[in-house]
């Protein structure tokens, strides 16, 4: 099966699909974490998801883990990624989308947080904004000398209909709708929303 691991970062599930028999390929955007893949043996290439450096057809399933879609602040260029897996897949190919369940991020969504790691302290904030459906993330690392480094995390988080109807504009199927990995029905107790599409 041709299989692209798109978001691979540094191989974690490129290994464990290798390790079952399959050959994944993978692609990110982080030179530093493909050094990593590559280490572990695998097949990599550096890309942005919105231009895929791949010829249409190419894959049969392509696997988007650990929240790696709602990256980009504008729409368009969510769907941008869209259309691009659509371009690789084979017809009747399948792309699993693996997403936060919404609800269940905003039910357990704790505004600040502290944490103090040896001599590090890290200061963690979080926010969700209901009109650009994005939790947000800013993270500041303080050191005993008192440096400070600080960064944002922000991700688009969607509905079913929502992602469904995305998908669709892109010319992908929902197919299936789980609430994990193990299959078991997406319902306000699951712990993720797993999509699965067909083109």
């Amino acid at each position: 099966m041709r299989l692209l691991d798109l978001c691979c970062g540094a191989g974690r599930h490129g290994a464990a699909l290798a390790r079952r028999g399959f050959a994944p390929v993978g692609l990110d955007l982080s030179a530093a974490l493909l050094s990593r893949a590559r280490a572990q043996g695998l097949r990599v290439s550096r890309g942005d998801m919105r231009a895929l450096p791949f010829a249409g057809e190419s894959f049969e399933l392509v696997l988007q883990l650990f929240t790696s879609f709602g990256y980009f602040e504008q729409d368009a260029e969510n769907a941008a990624v869209l259309a691009e897996i659509a371009r690789v897949l084979v017809p009747g190919g399948r792309h699993v989308l693996d997403l936060m369940h919404k609800q269940r991020v905003l039910a357990a969504l704790v505004p600040r947080s502290e944490e103090l790691r040896g001599e590090v302290r890290w200061i963690q904030e979080r926010s969700f904004d209901p009109v650009r459906r994005r939790v947000e993330k800013r993270v500041t690392r303080i050191d005993a000398a008192d440096r400070r480094d600080t960064w944002c995390e922000s991700v688009a988080v969607y509905e079913p209909a929502e992602i469904a109807v995305l998908l669709a504009a892109q010319g992908l199927r929902v197919e299936a709708l789980w609430g994990d990995f193990d299959g078991r029905p997406f319902d306000l107790d699951a712990p993720r929303m797993i999509v699965v599409a067909r083109r």
